[in-house]
């Protein structure tokens, strides 16, 4: 007769967590245990105690828009082996076991099911210089759509309302000069300095992309070629099924982040012969623009790779084809 007993104390735990804004739904794979924890301080010190009492293989949660953050940077702190999930991930996993329901409970257990069977990777959590830097970098991207909206408002405004808008868009302008100096200083101070300027020397990658770089791939020059290009959400994914064959497609990684790549690679496109002959050559083979373009920015995410891994710093026969 087998020993129950003795397999339960031996199964490997999963946890999941359901993460809402004040709220923390909690499933123990092993037990079945469940909590309704706050999402606070005092909340996240009972998820760690559940931790050192249950041991766990894997914890998993989803990305909720900032709320999990806090919980994550607990967790990471205390050196435990957490998961961020993509949540379209998460939901089409669920679909695929059969999970149509939704529920706090359902979906925390949903996580554990998910951290046990898929497997997700030990998420990396930006250290506070990463985070600073991306909260600049974030809060000039909204100020800079702000200016553009005021500018293109202004155009067909109202005399009424012309001098407001005319104040605003000085203001922001002013602003906007505010973050480019605090960006530039925080940068240069941080120990993220030295791998930013090393990226700099690439013709057409200037402070706003380096420190995007830097900032949001914490991971750039520690993993490989494949990695970073899946990070940075420009690893293209093959469509074929039996006789048919779709386009690849790109998709995941981080969004922000491939948009700031996009004009990296867009200006180095312009400002180096290397990236333009990789350009014009998928151009001429009728390749869409687009489909040129993401091909430069994989070549160019791997090129700041090998730089940052390798302290190099630029040479063009980084970009020649290989």
């Amino acid at each position: 007769m087998k020993n129950t007993s003795s397999e339960s104390t031996h199964r490997k735990v999963f946890i999941g967590i359901d993460v809402a804004k004040e709220t923390l739904a909690v499933f123990v794979s092993s037990t079945g245990e469940y909590l309704e924890l706050a999402n606070d301080g005092e909340g996240h010190g009972k998820i760690i105690e559940l931790c050192e009492r249950t041991g766990p293989e894997k914890i998993c949660l989803e990305a909720t828009g900032g709320y999990q953050t806090e919980l994550m940077l607990a967790l990471t702190e205390e050196q435990l082996p957490v998961s961020m999930a993509n949540p379209r991930q998460v939901r089409y996993f669920a679909k695929g076991i059969g999970l149509l329901a939704k529920t706090d409970k359902i979906d925390a257990k949903m996580l554990a099911t998910f951290a046990e069977l898929a497997k997700p990777e030990i998420t990396v959590m930006p250290g506070d210089e990463h985070r600073l830097l991306t909260a600049l970098l974030r809060r000039r991207d909204q100020v800079q759509k702000m200016l553009t909206a005021e500018k293109n408002r202004m155009e067909l405004a109202h005399p009424s309302v012309k001098s407001g808008l005319k104040k605003h868009v000085k203001w922001l302008e002013k602003d906007l000069a505010r973050l480019d100096k605090e960006i530039r200083s925080t940068l240069r101070e941080s120990s993220l300095a030295e791998d930013a300027e090393i990226l700099e020397t690439i013709p057409g990658v200037a402070l706003i992309s380096s420190a995007s770089l830097v900032s949001e791939l914490p991971e750039i020059g520690k993993v490989s070629n494949r990695r970073i290009s899946a990070l940075s959400g420009v690893a293209p994914f093959t469509q074929r099924s039996g006789k048919w064959v779709g386009k690849d497609k790109i998709q995941n990684g981080r969004k922000w982040l491939r948009k700031k790549l996009y004009m990296a690679a867009f200006n180095a496109v312009r400002y180096s012969p290397e990236f333009k002959a990789q350009y014009d050559r998928l151009v001429a083979r009728g390749k869409p623009h687009k489909v040129a373009m993401v091909a430069v920015m994989r070549k160019l995410i791997c090129v700041c790779n090998s730089m940052v891994k390798n302290q190099t710093t630029w040479n063009p026969s980084l970009a020649e084809a290989r």
